[in-house]
């Protein structure tokens, strides 16, 4: 797994997360980079990111970012209520033919699942019962034999909007290596946005995570992509480091 540290992670905080709304149909490097040491700080704080939500929405973009944000708020509000790290991290997307929707991968304490998934489902039906309501419909999923392995498949499917030539010098260059090749994303393109197509929640952001590393408690990706192996890329490797930690503390 050494090939993927780096020895030297005060140049990580430079890593761009920057986006254009409307400029581009895909999701680029920094904020690719951005969710993924997201999960991957989150792990190594022992948050499994266990939860699946996708929103679909019948309205425009700011109709339904307003929606969006004002749902974010509440849950934000309920897990500080009830004592739960707030960890999430979202993607807005509208491939052709299909209606606007985001995908949220979150992280809830085994204590919290019956009382997340009833909130989930009774804030969804008290925007319902608006006739002006964005929702169109909504899935969640949430269960507590979630594994890392699952937390991958997830993060690889809300990402697979990634552009498919991130790491090719030249597009003309067909054996060039790719970063969507390479770690087994499909780089589809998810349609042309005016809102931030990514985020995270605070507890994850580029301020806690910058912190962390100050504190020798977690270090970034290597930047060499193609020196890590797709196993090593989608590890336990950061939730090993937690419980190793964890177990030092006891003893």
């Amino acid at each position: 797994m050494s090939a993927i540290m780096n020895d030297n992670p005060d140049n990580e905080f430079d890593r761009s997360t920057e986006q254009v709304p409307g400029k581009s149909r895909y999701i680029g490097f920094g904020e690719f980079f951005a969710l993924y040491d997201s999960v991957s700080y989150a792990n190594s704080r022992g948050w499994l990111l266990n939860g699946e939500l996708t929103l679909t929405f019948l309205s425009d973009e700011d109709e339904s970012l307003k929606a969006f944000q004002k749902f974010t708020a509440r849950y934000r509000s309920w897990c500080r209520h009830h004592g739960f790290p707030c960890v999430y991290t979202y993607v807005w997307e509208r491939p052709p033919n299909t209606p606007l929707h985001v995908h949220l991968q979150l992280h809830m304490p085994d204590r919290g699942h019956l009382m997340a998934r009833r909130w989930v489902a009774k804030s969804i039906e008290l925007a319902g019962s608006n006739p002006s309501s964005p929702f169109k419909s909504w899935k969640f999923s949430l269960g507590k034999r979630s594994s890392v392995r699952r937390q991958w498949y997830w993060f690889r499917y809300i990402t697979k909007g990634i552009d498919p030539f991130m790491g090719v010098a030249s597009h003309h260059r067909e054996l060039a290596y790719a970063v969507a090749r390479h770690l087994g994303i499909g780089g589809r393109a998810q349609g042309t946005l005016g809102i931030k197509r990514t985020g995270r929640s605070h507890a994850i952001s580029d301020q806690a995570i910058k912190v962390a590393i100050l504190k020798g408690e977690y270090r970034v990706l290597h930047e060499l992509l193609n020196e890590v192996s797709f196993g090593e890329f989608w590890s336990d490797f950061w939730l090993q480091q937690y419980h190793s930690r964890k177990m030092t503390r006891l003893f």
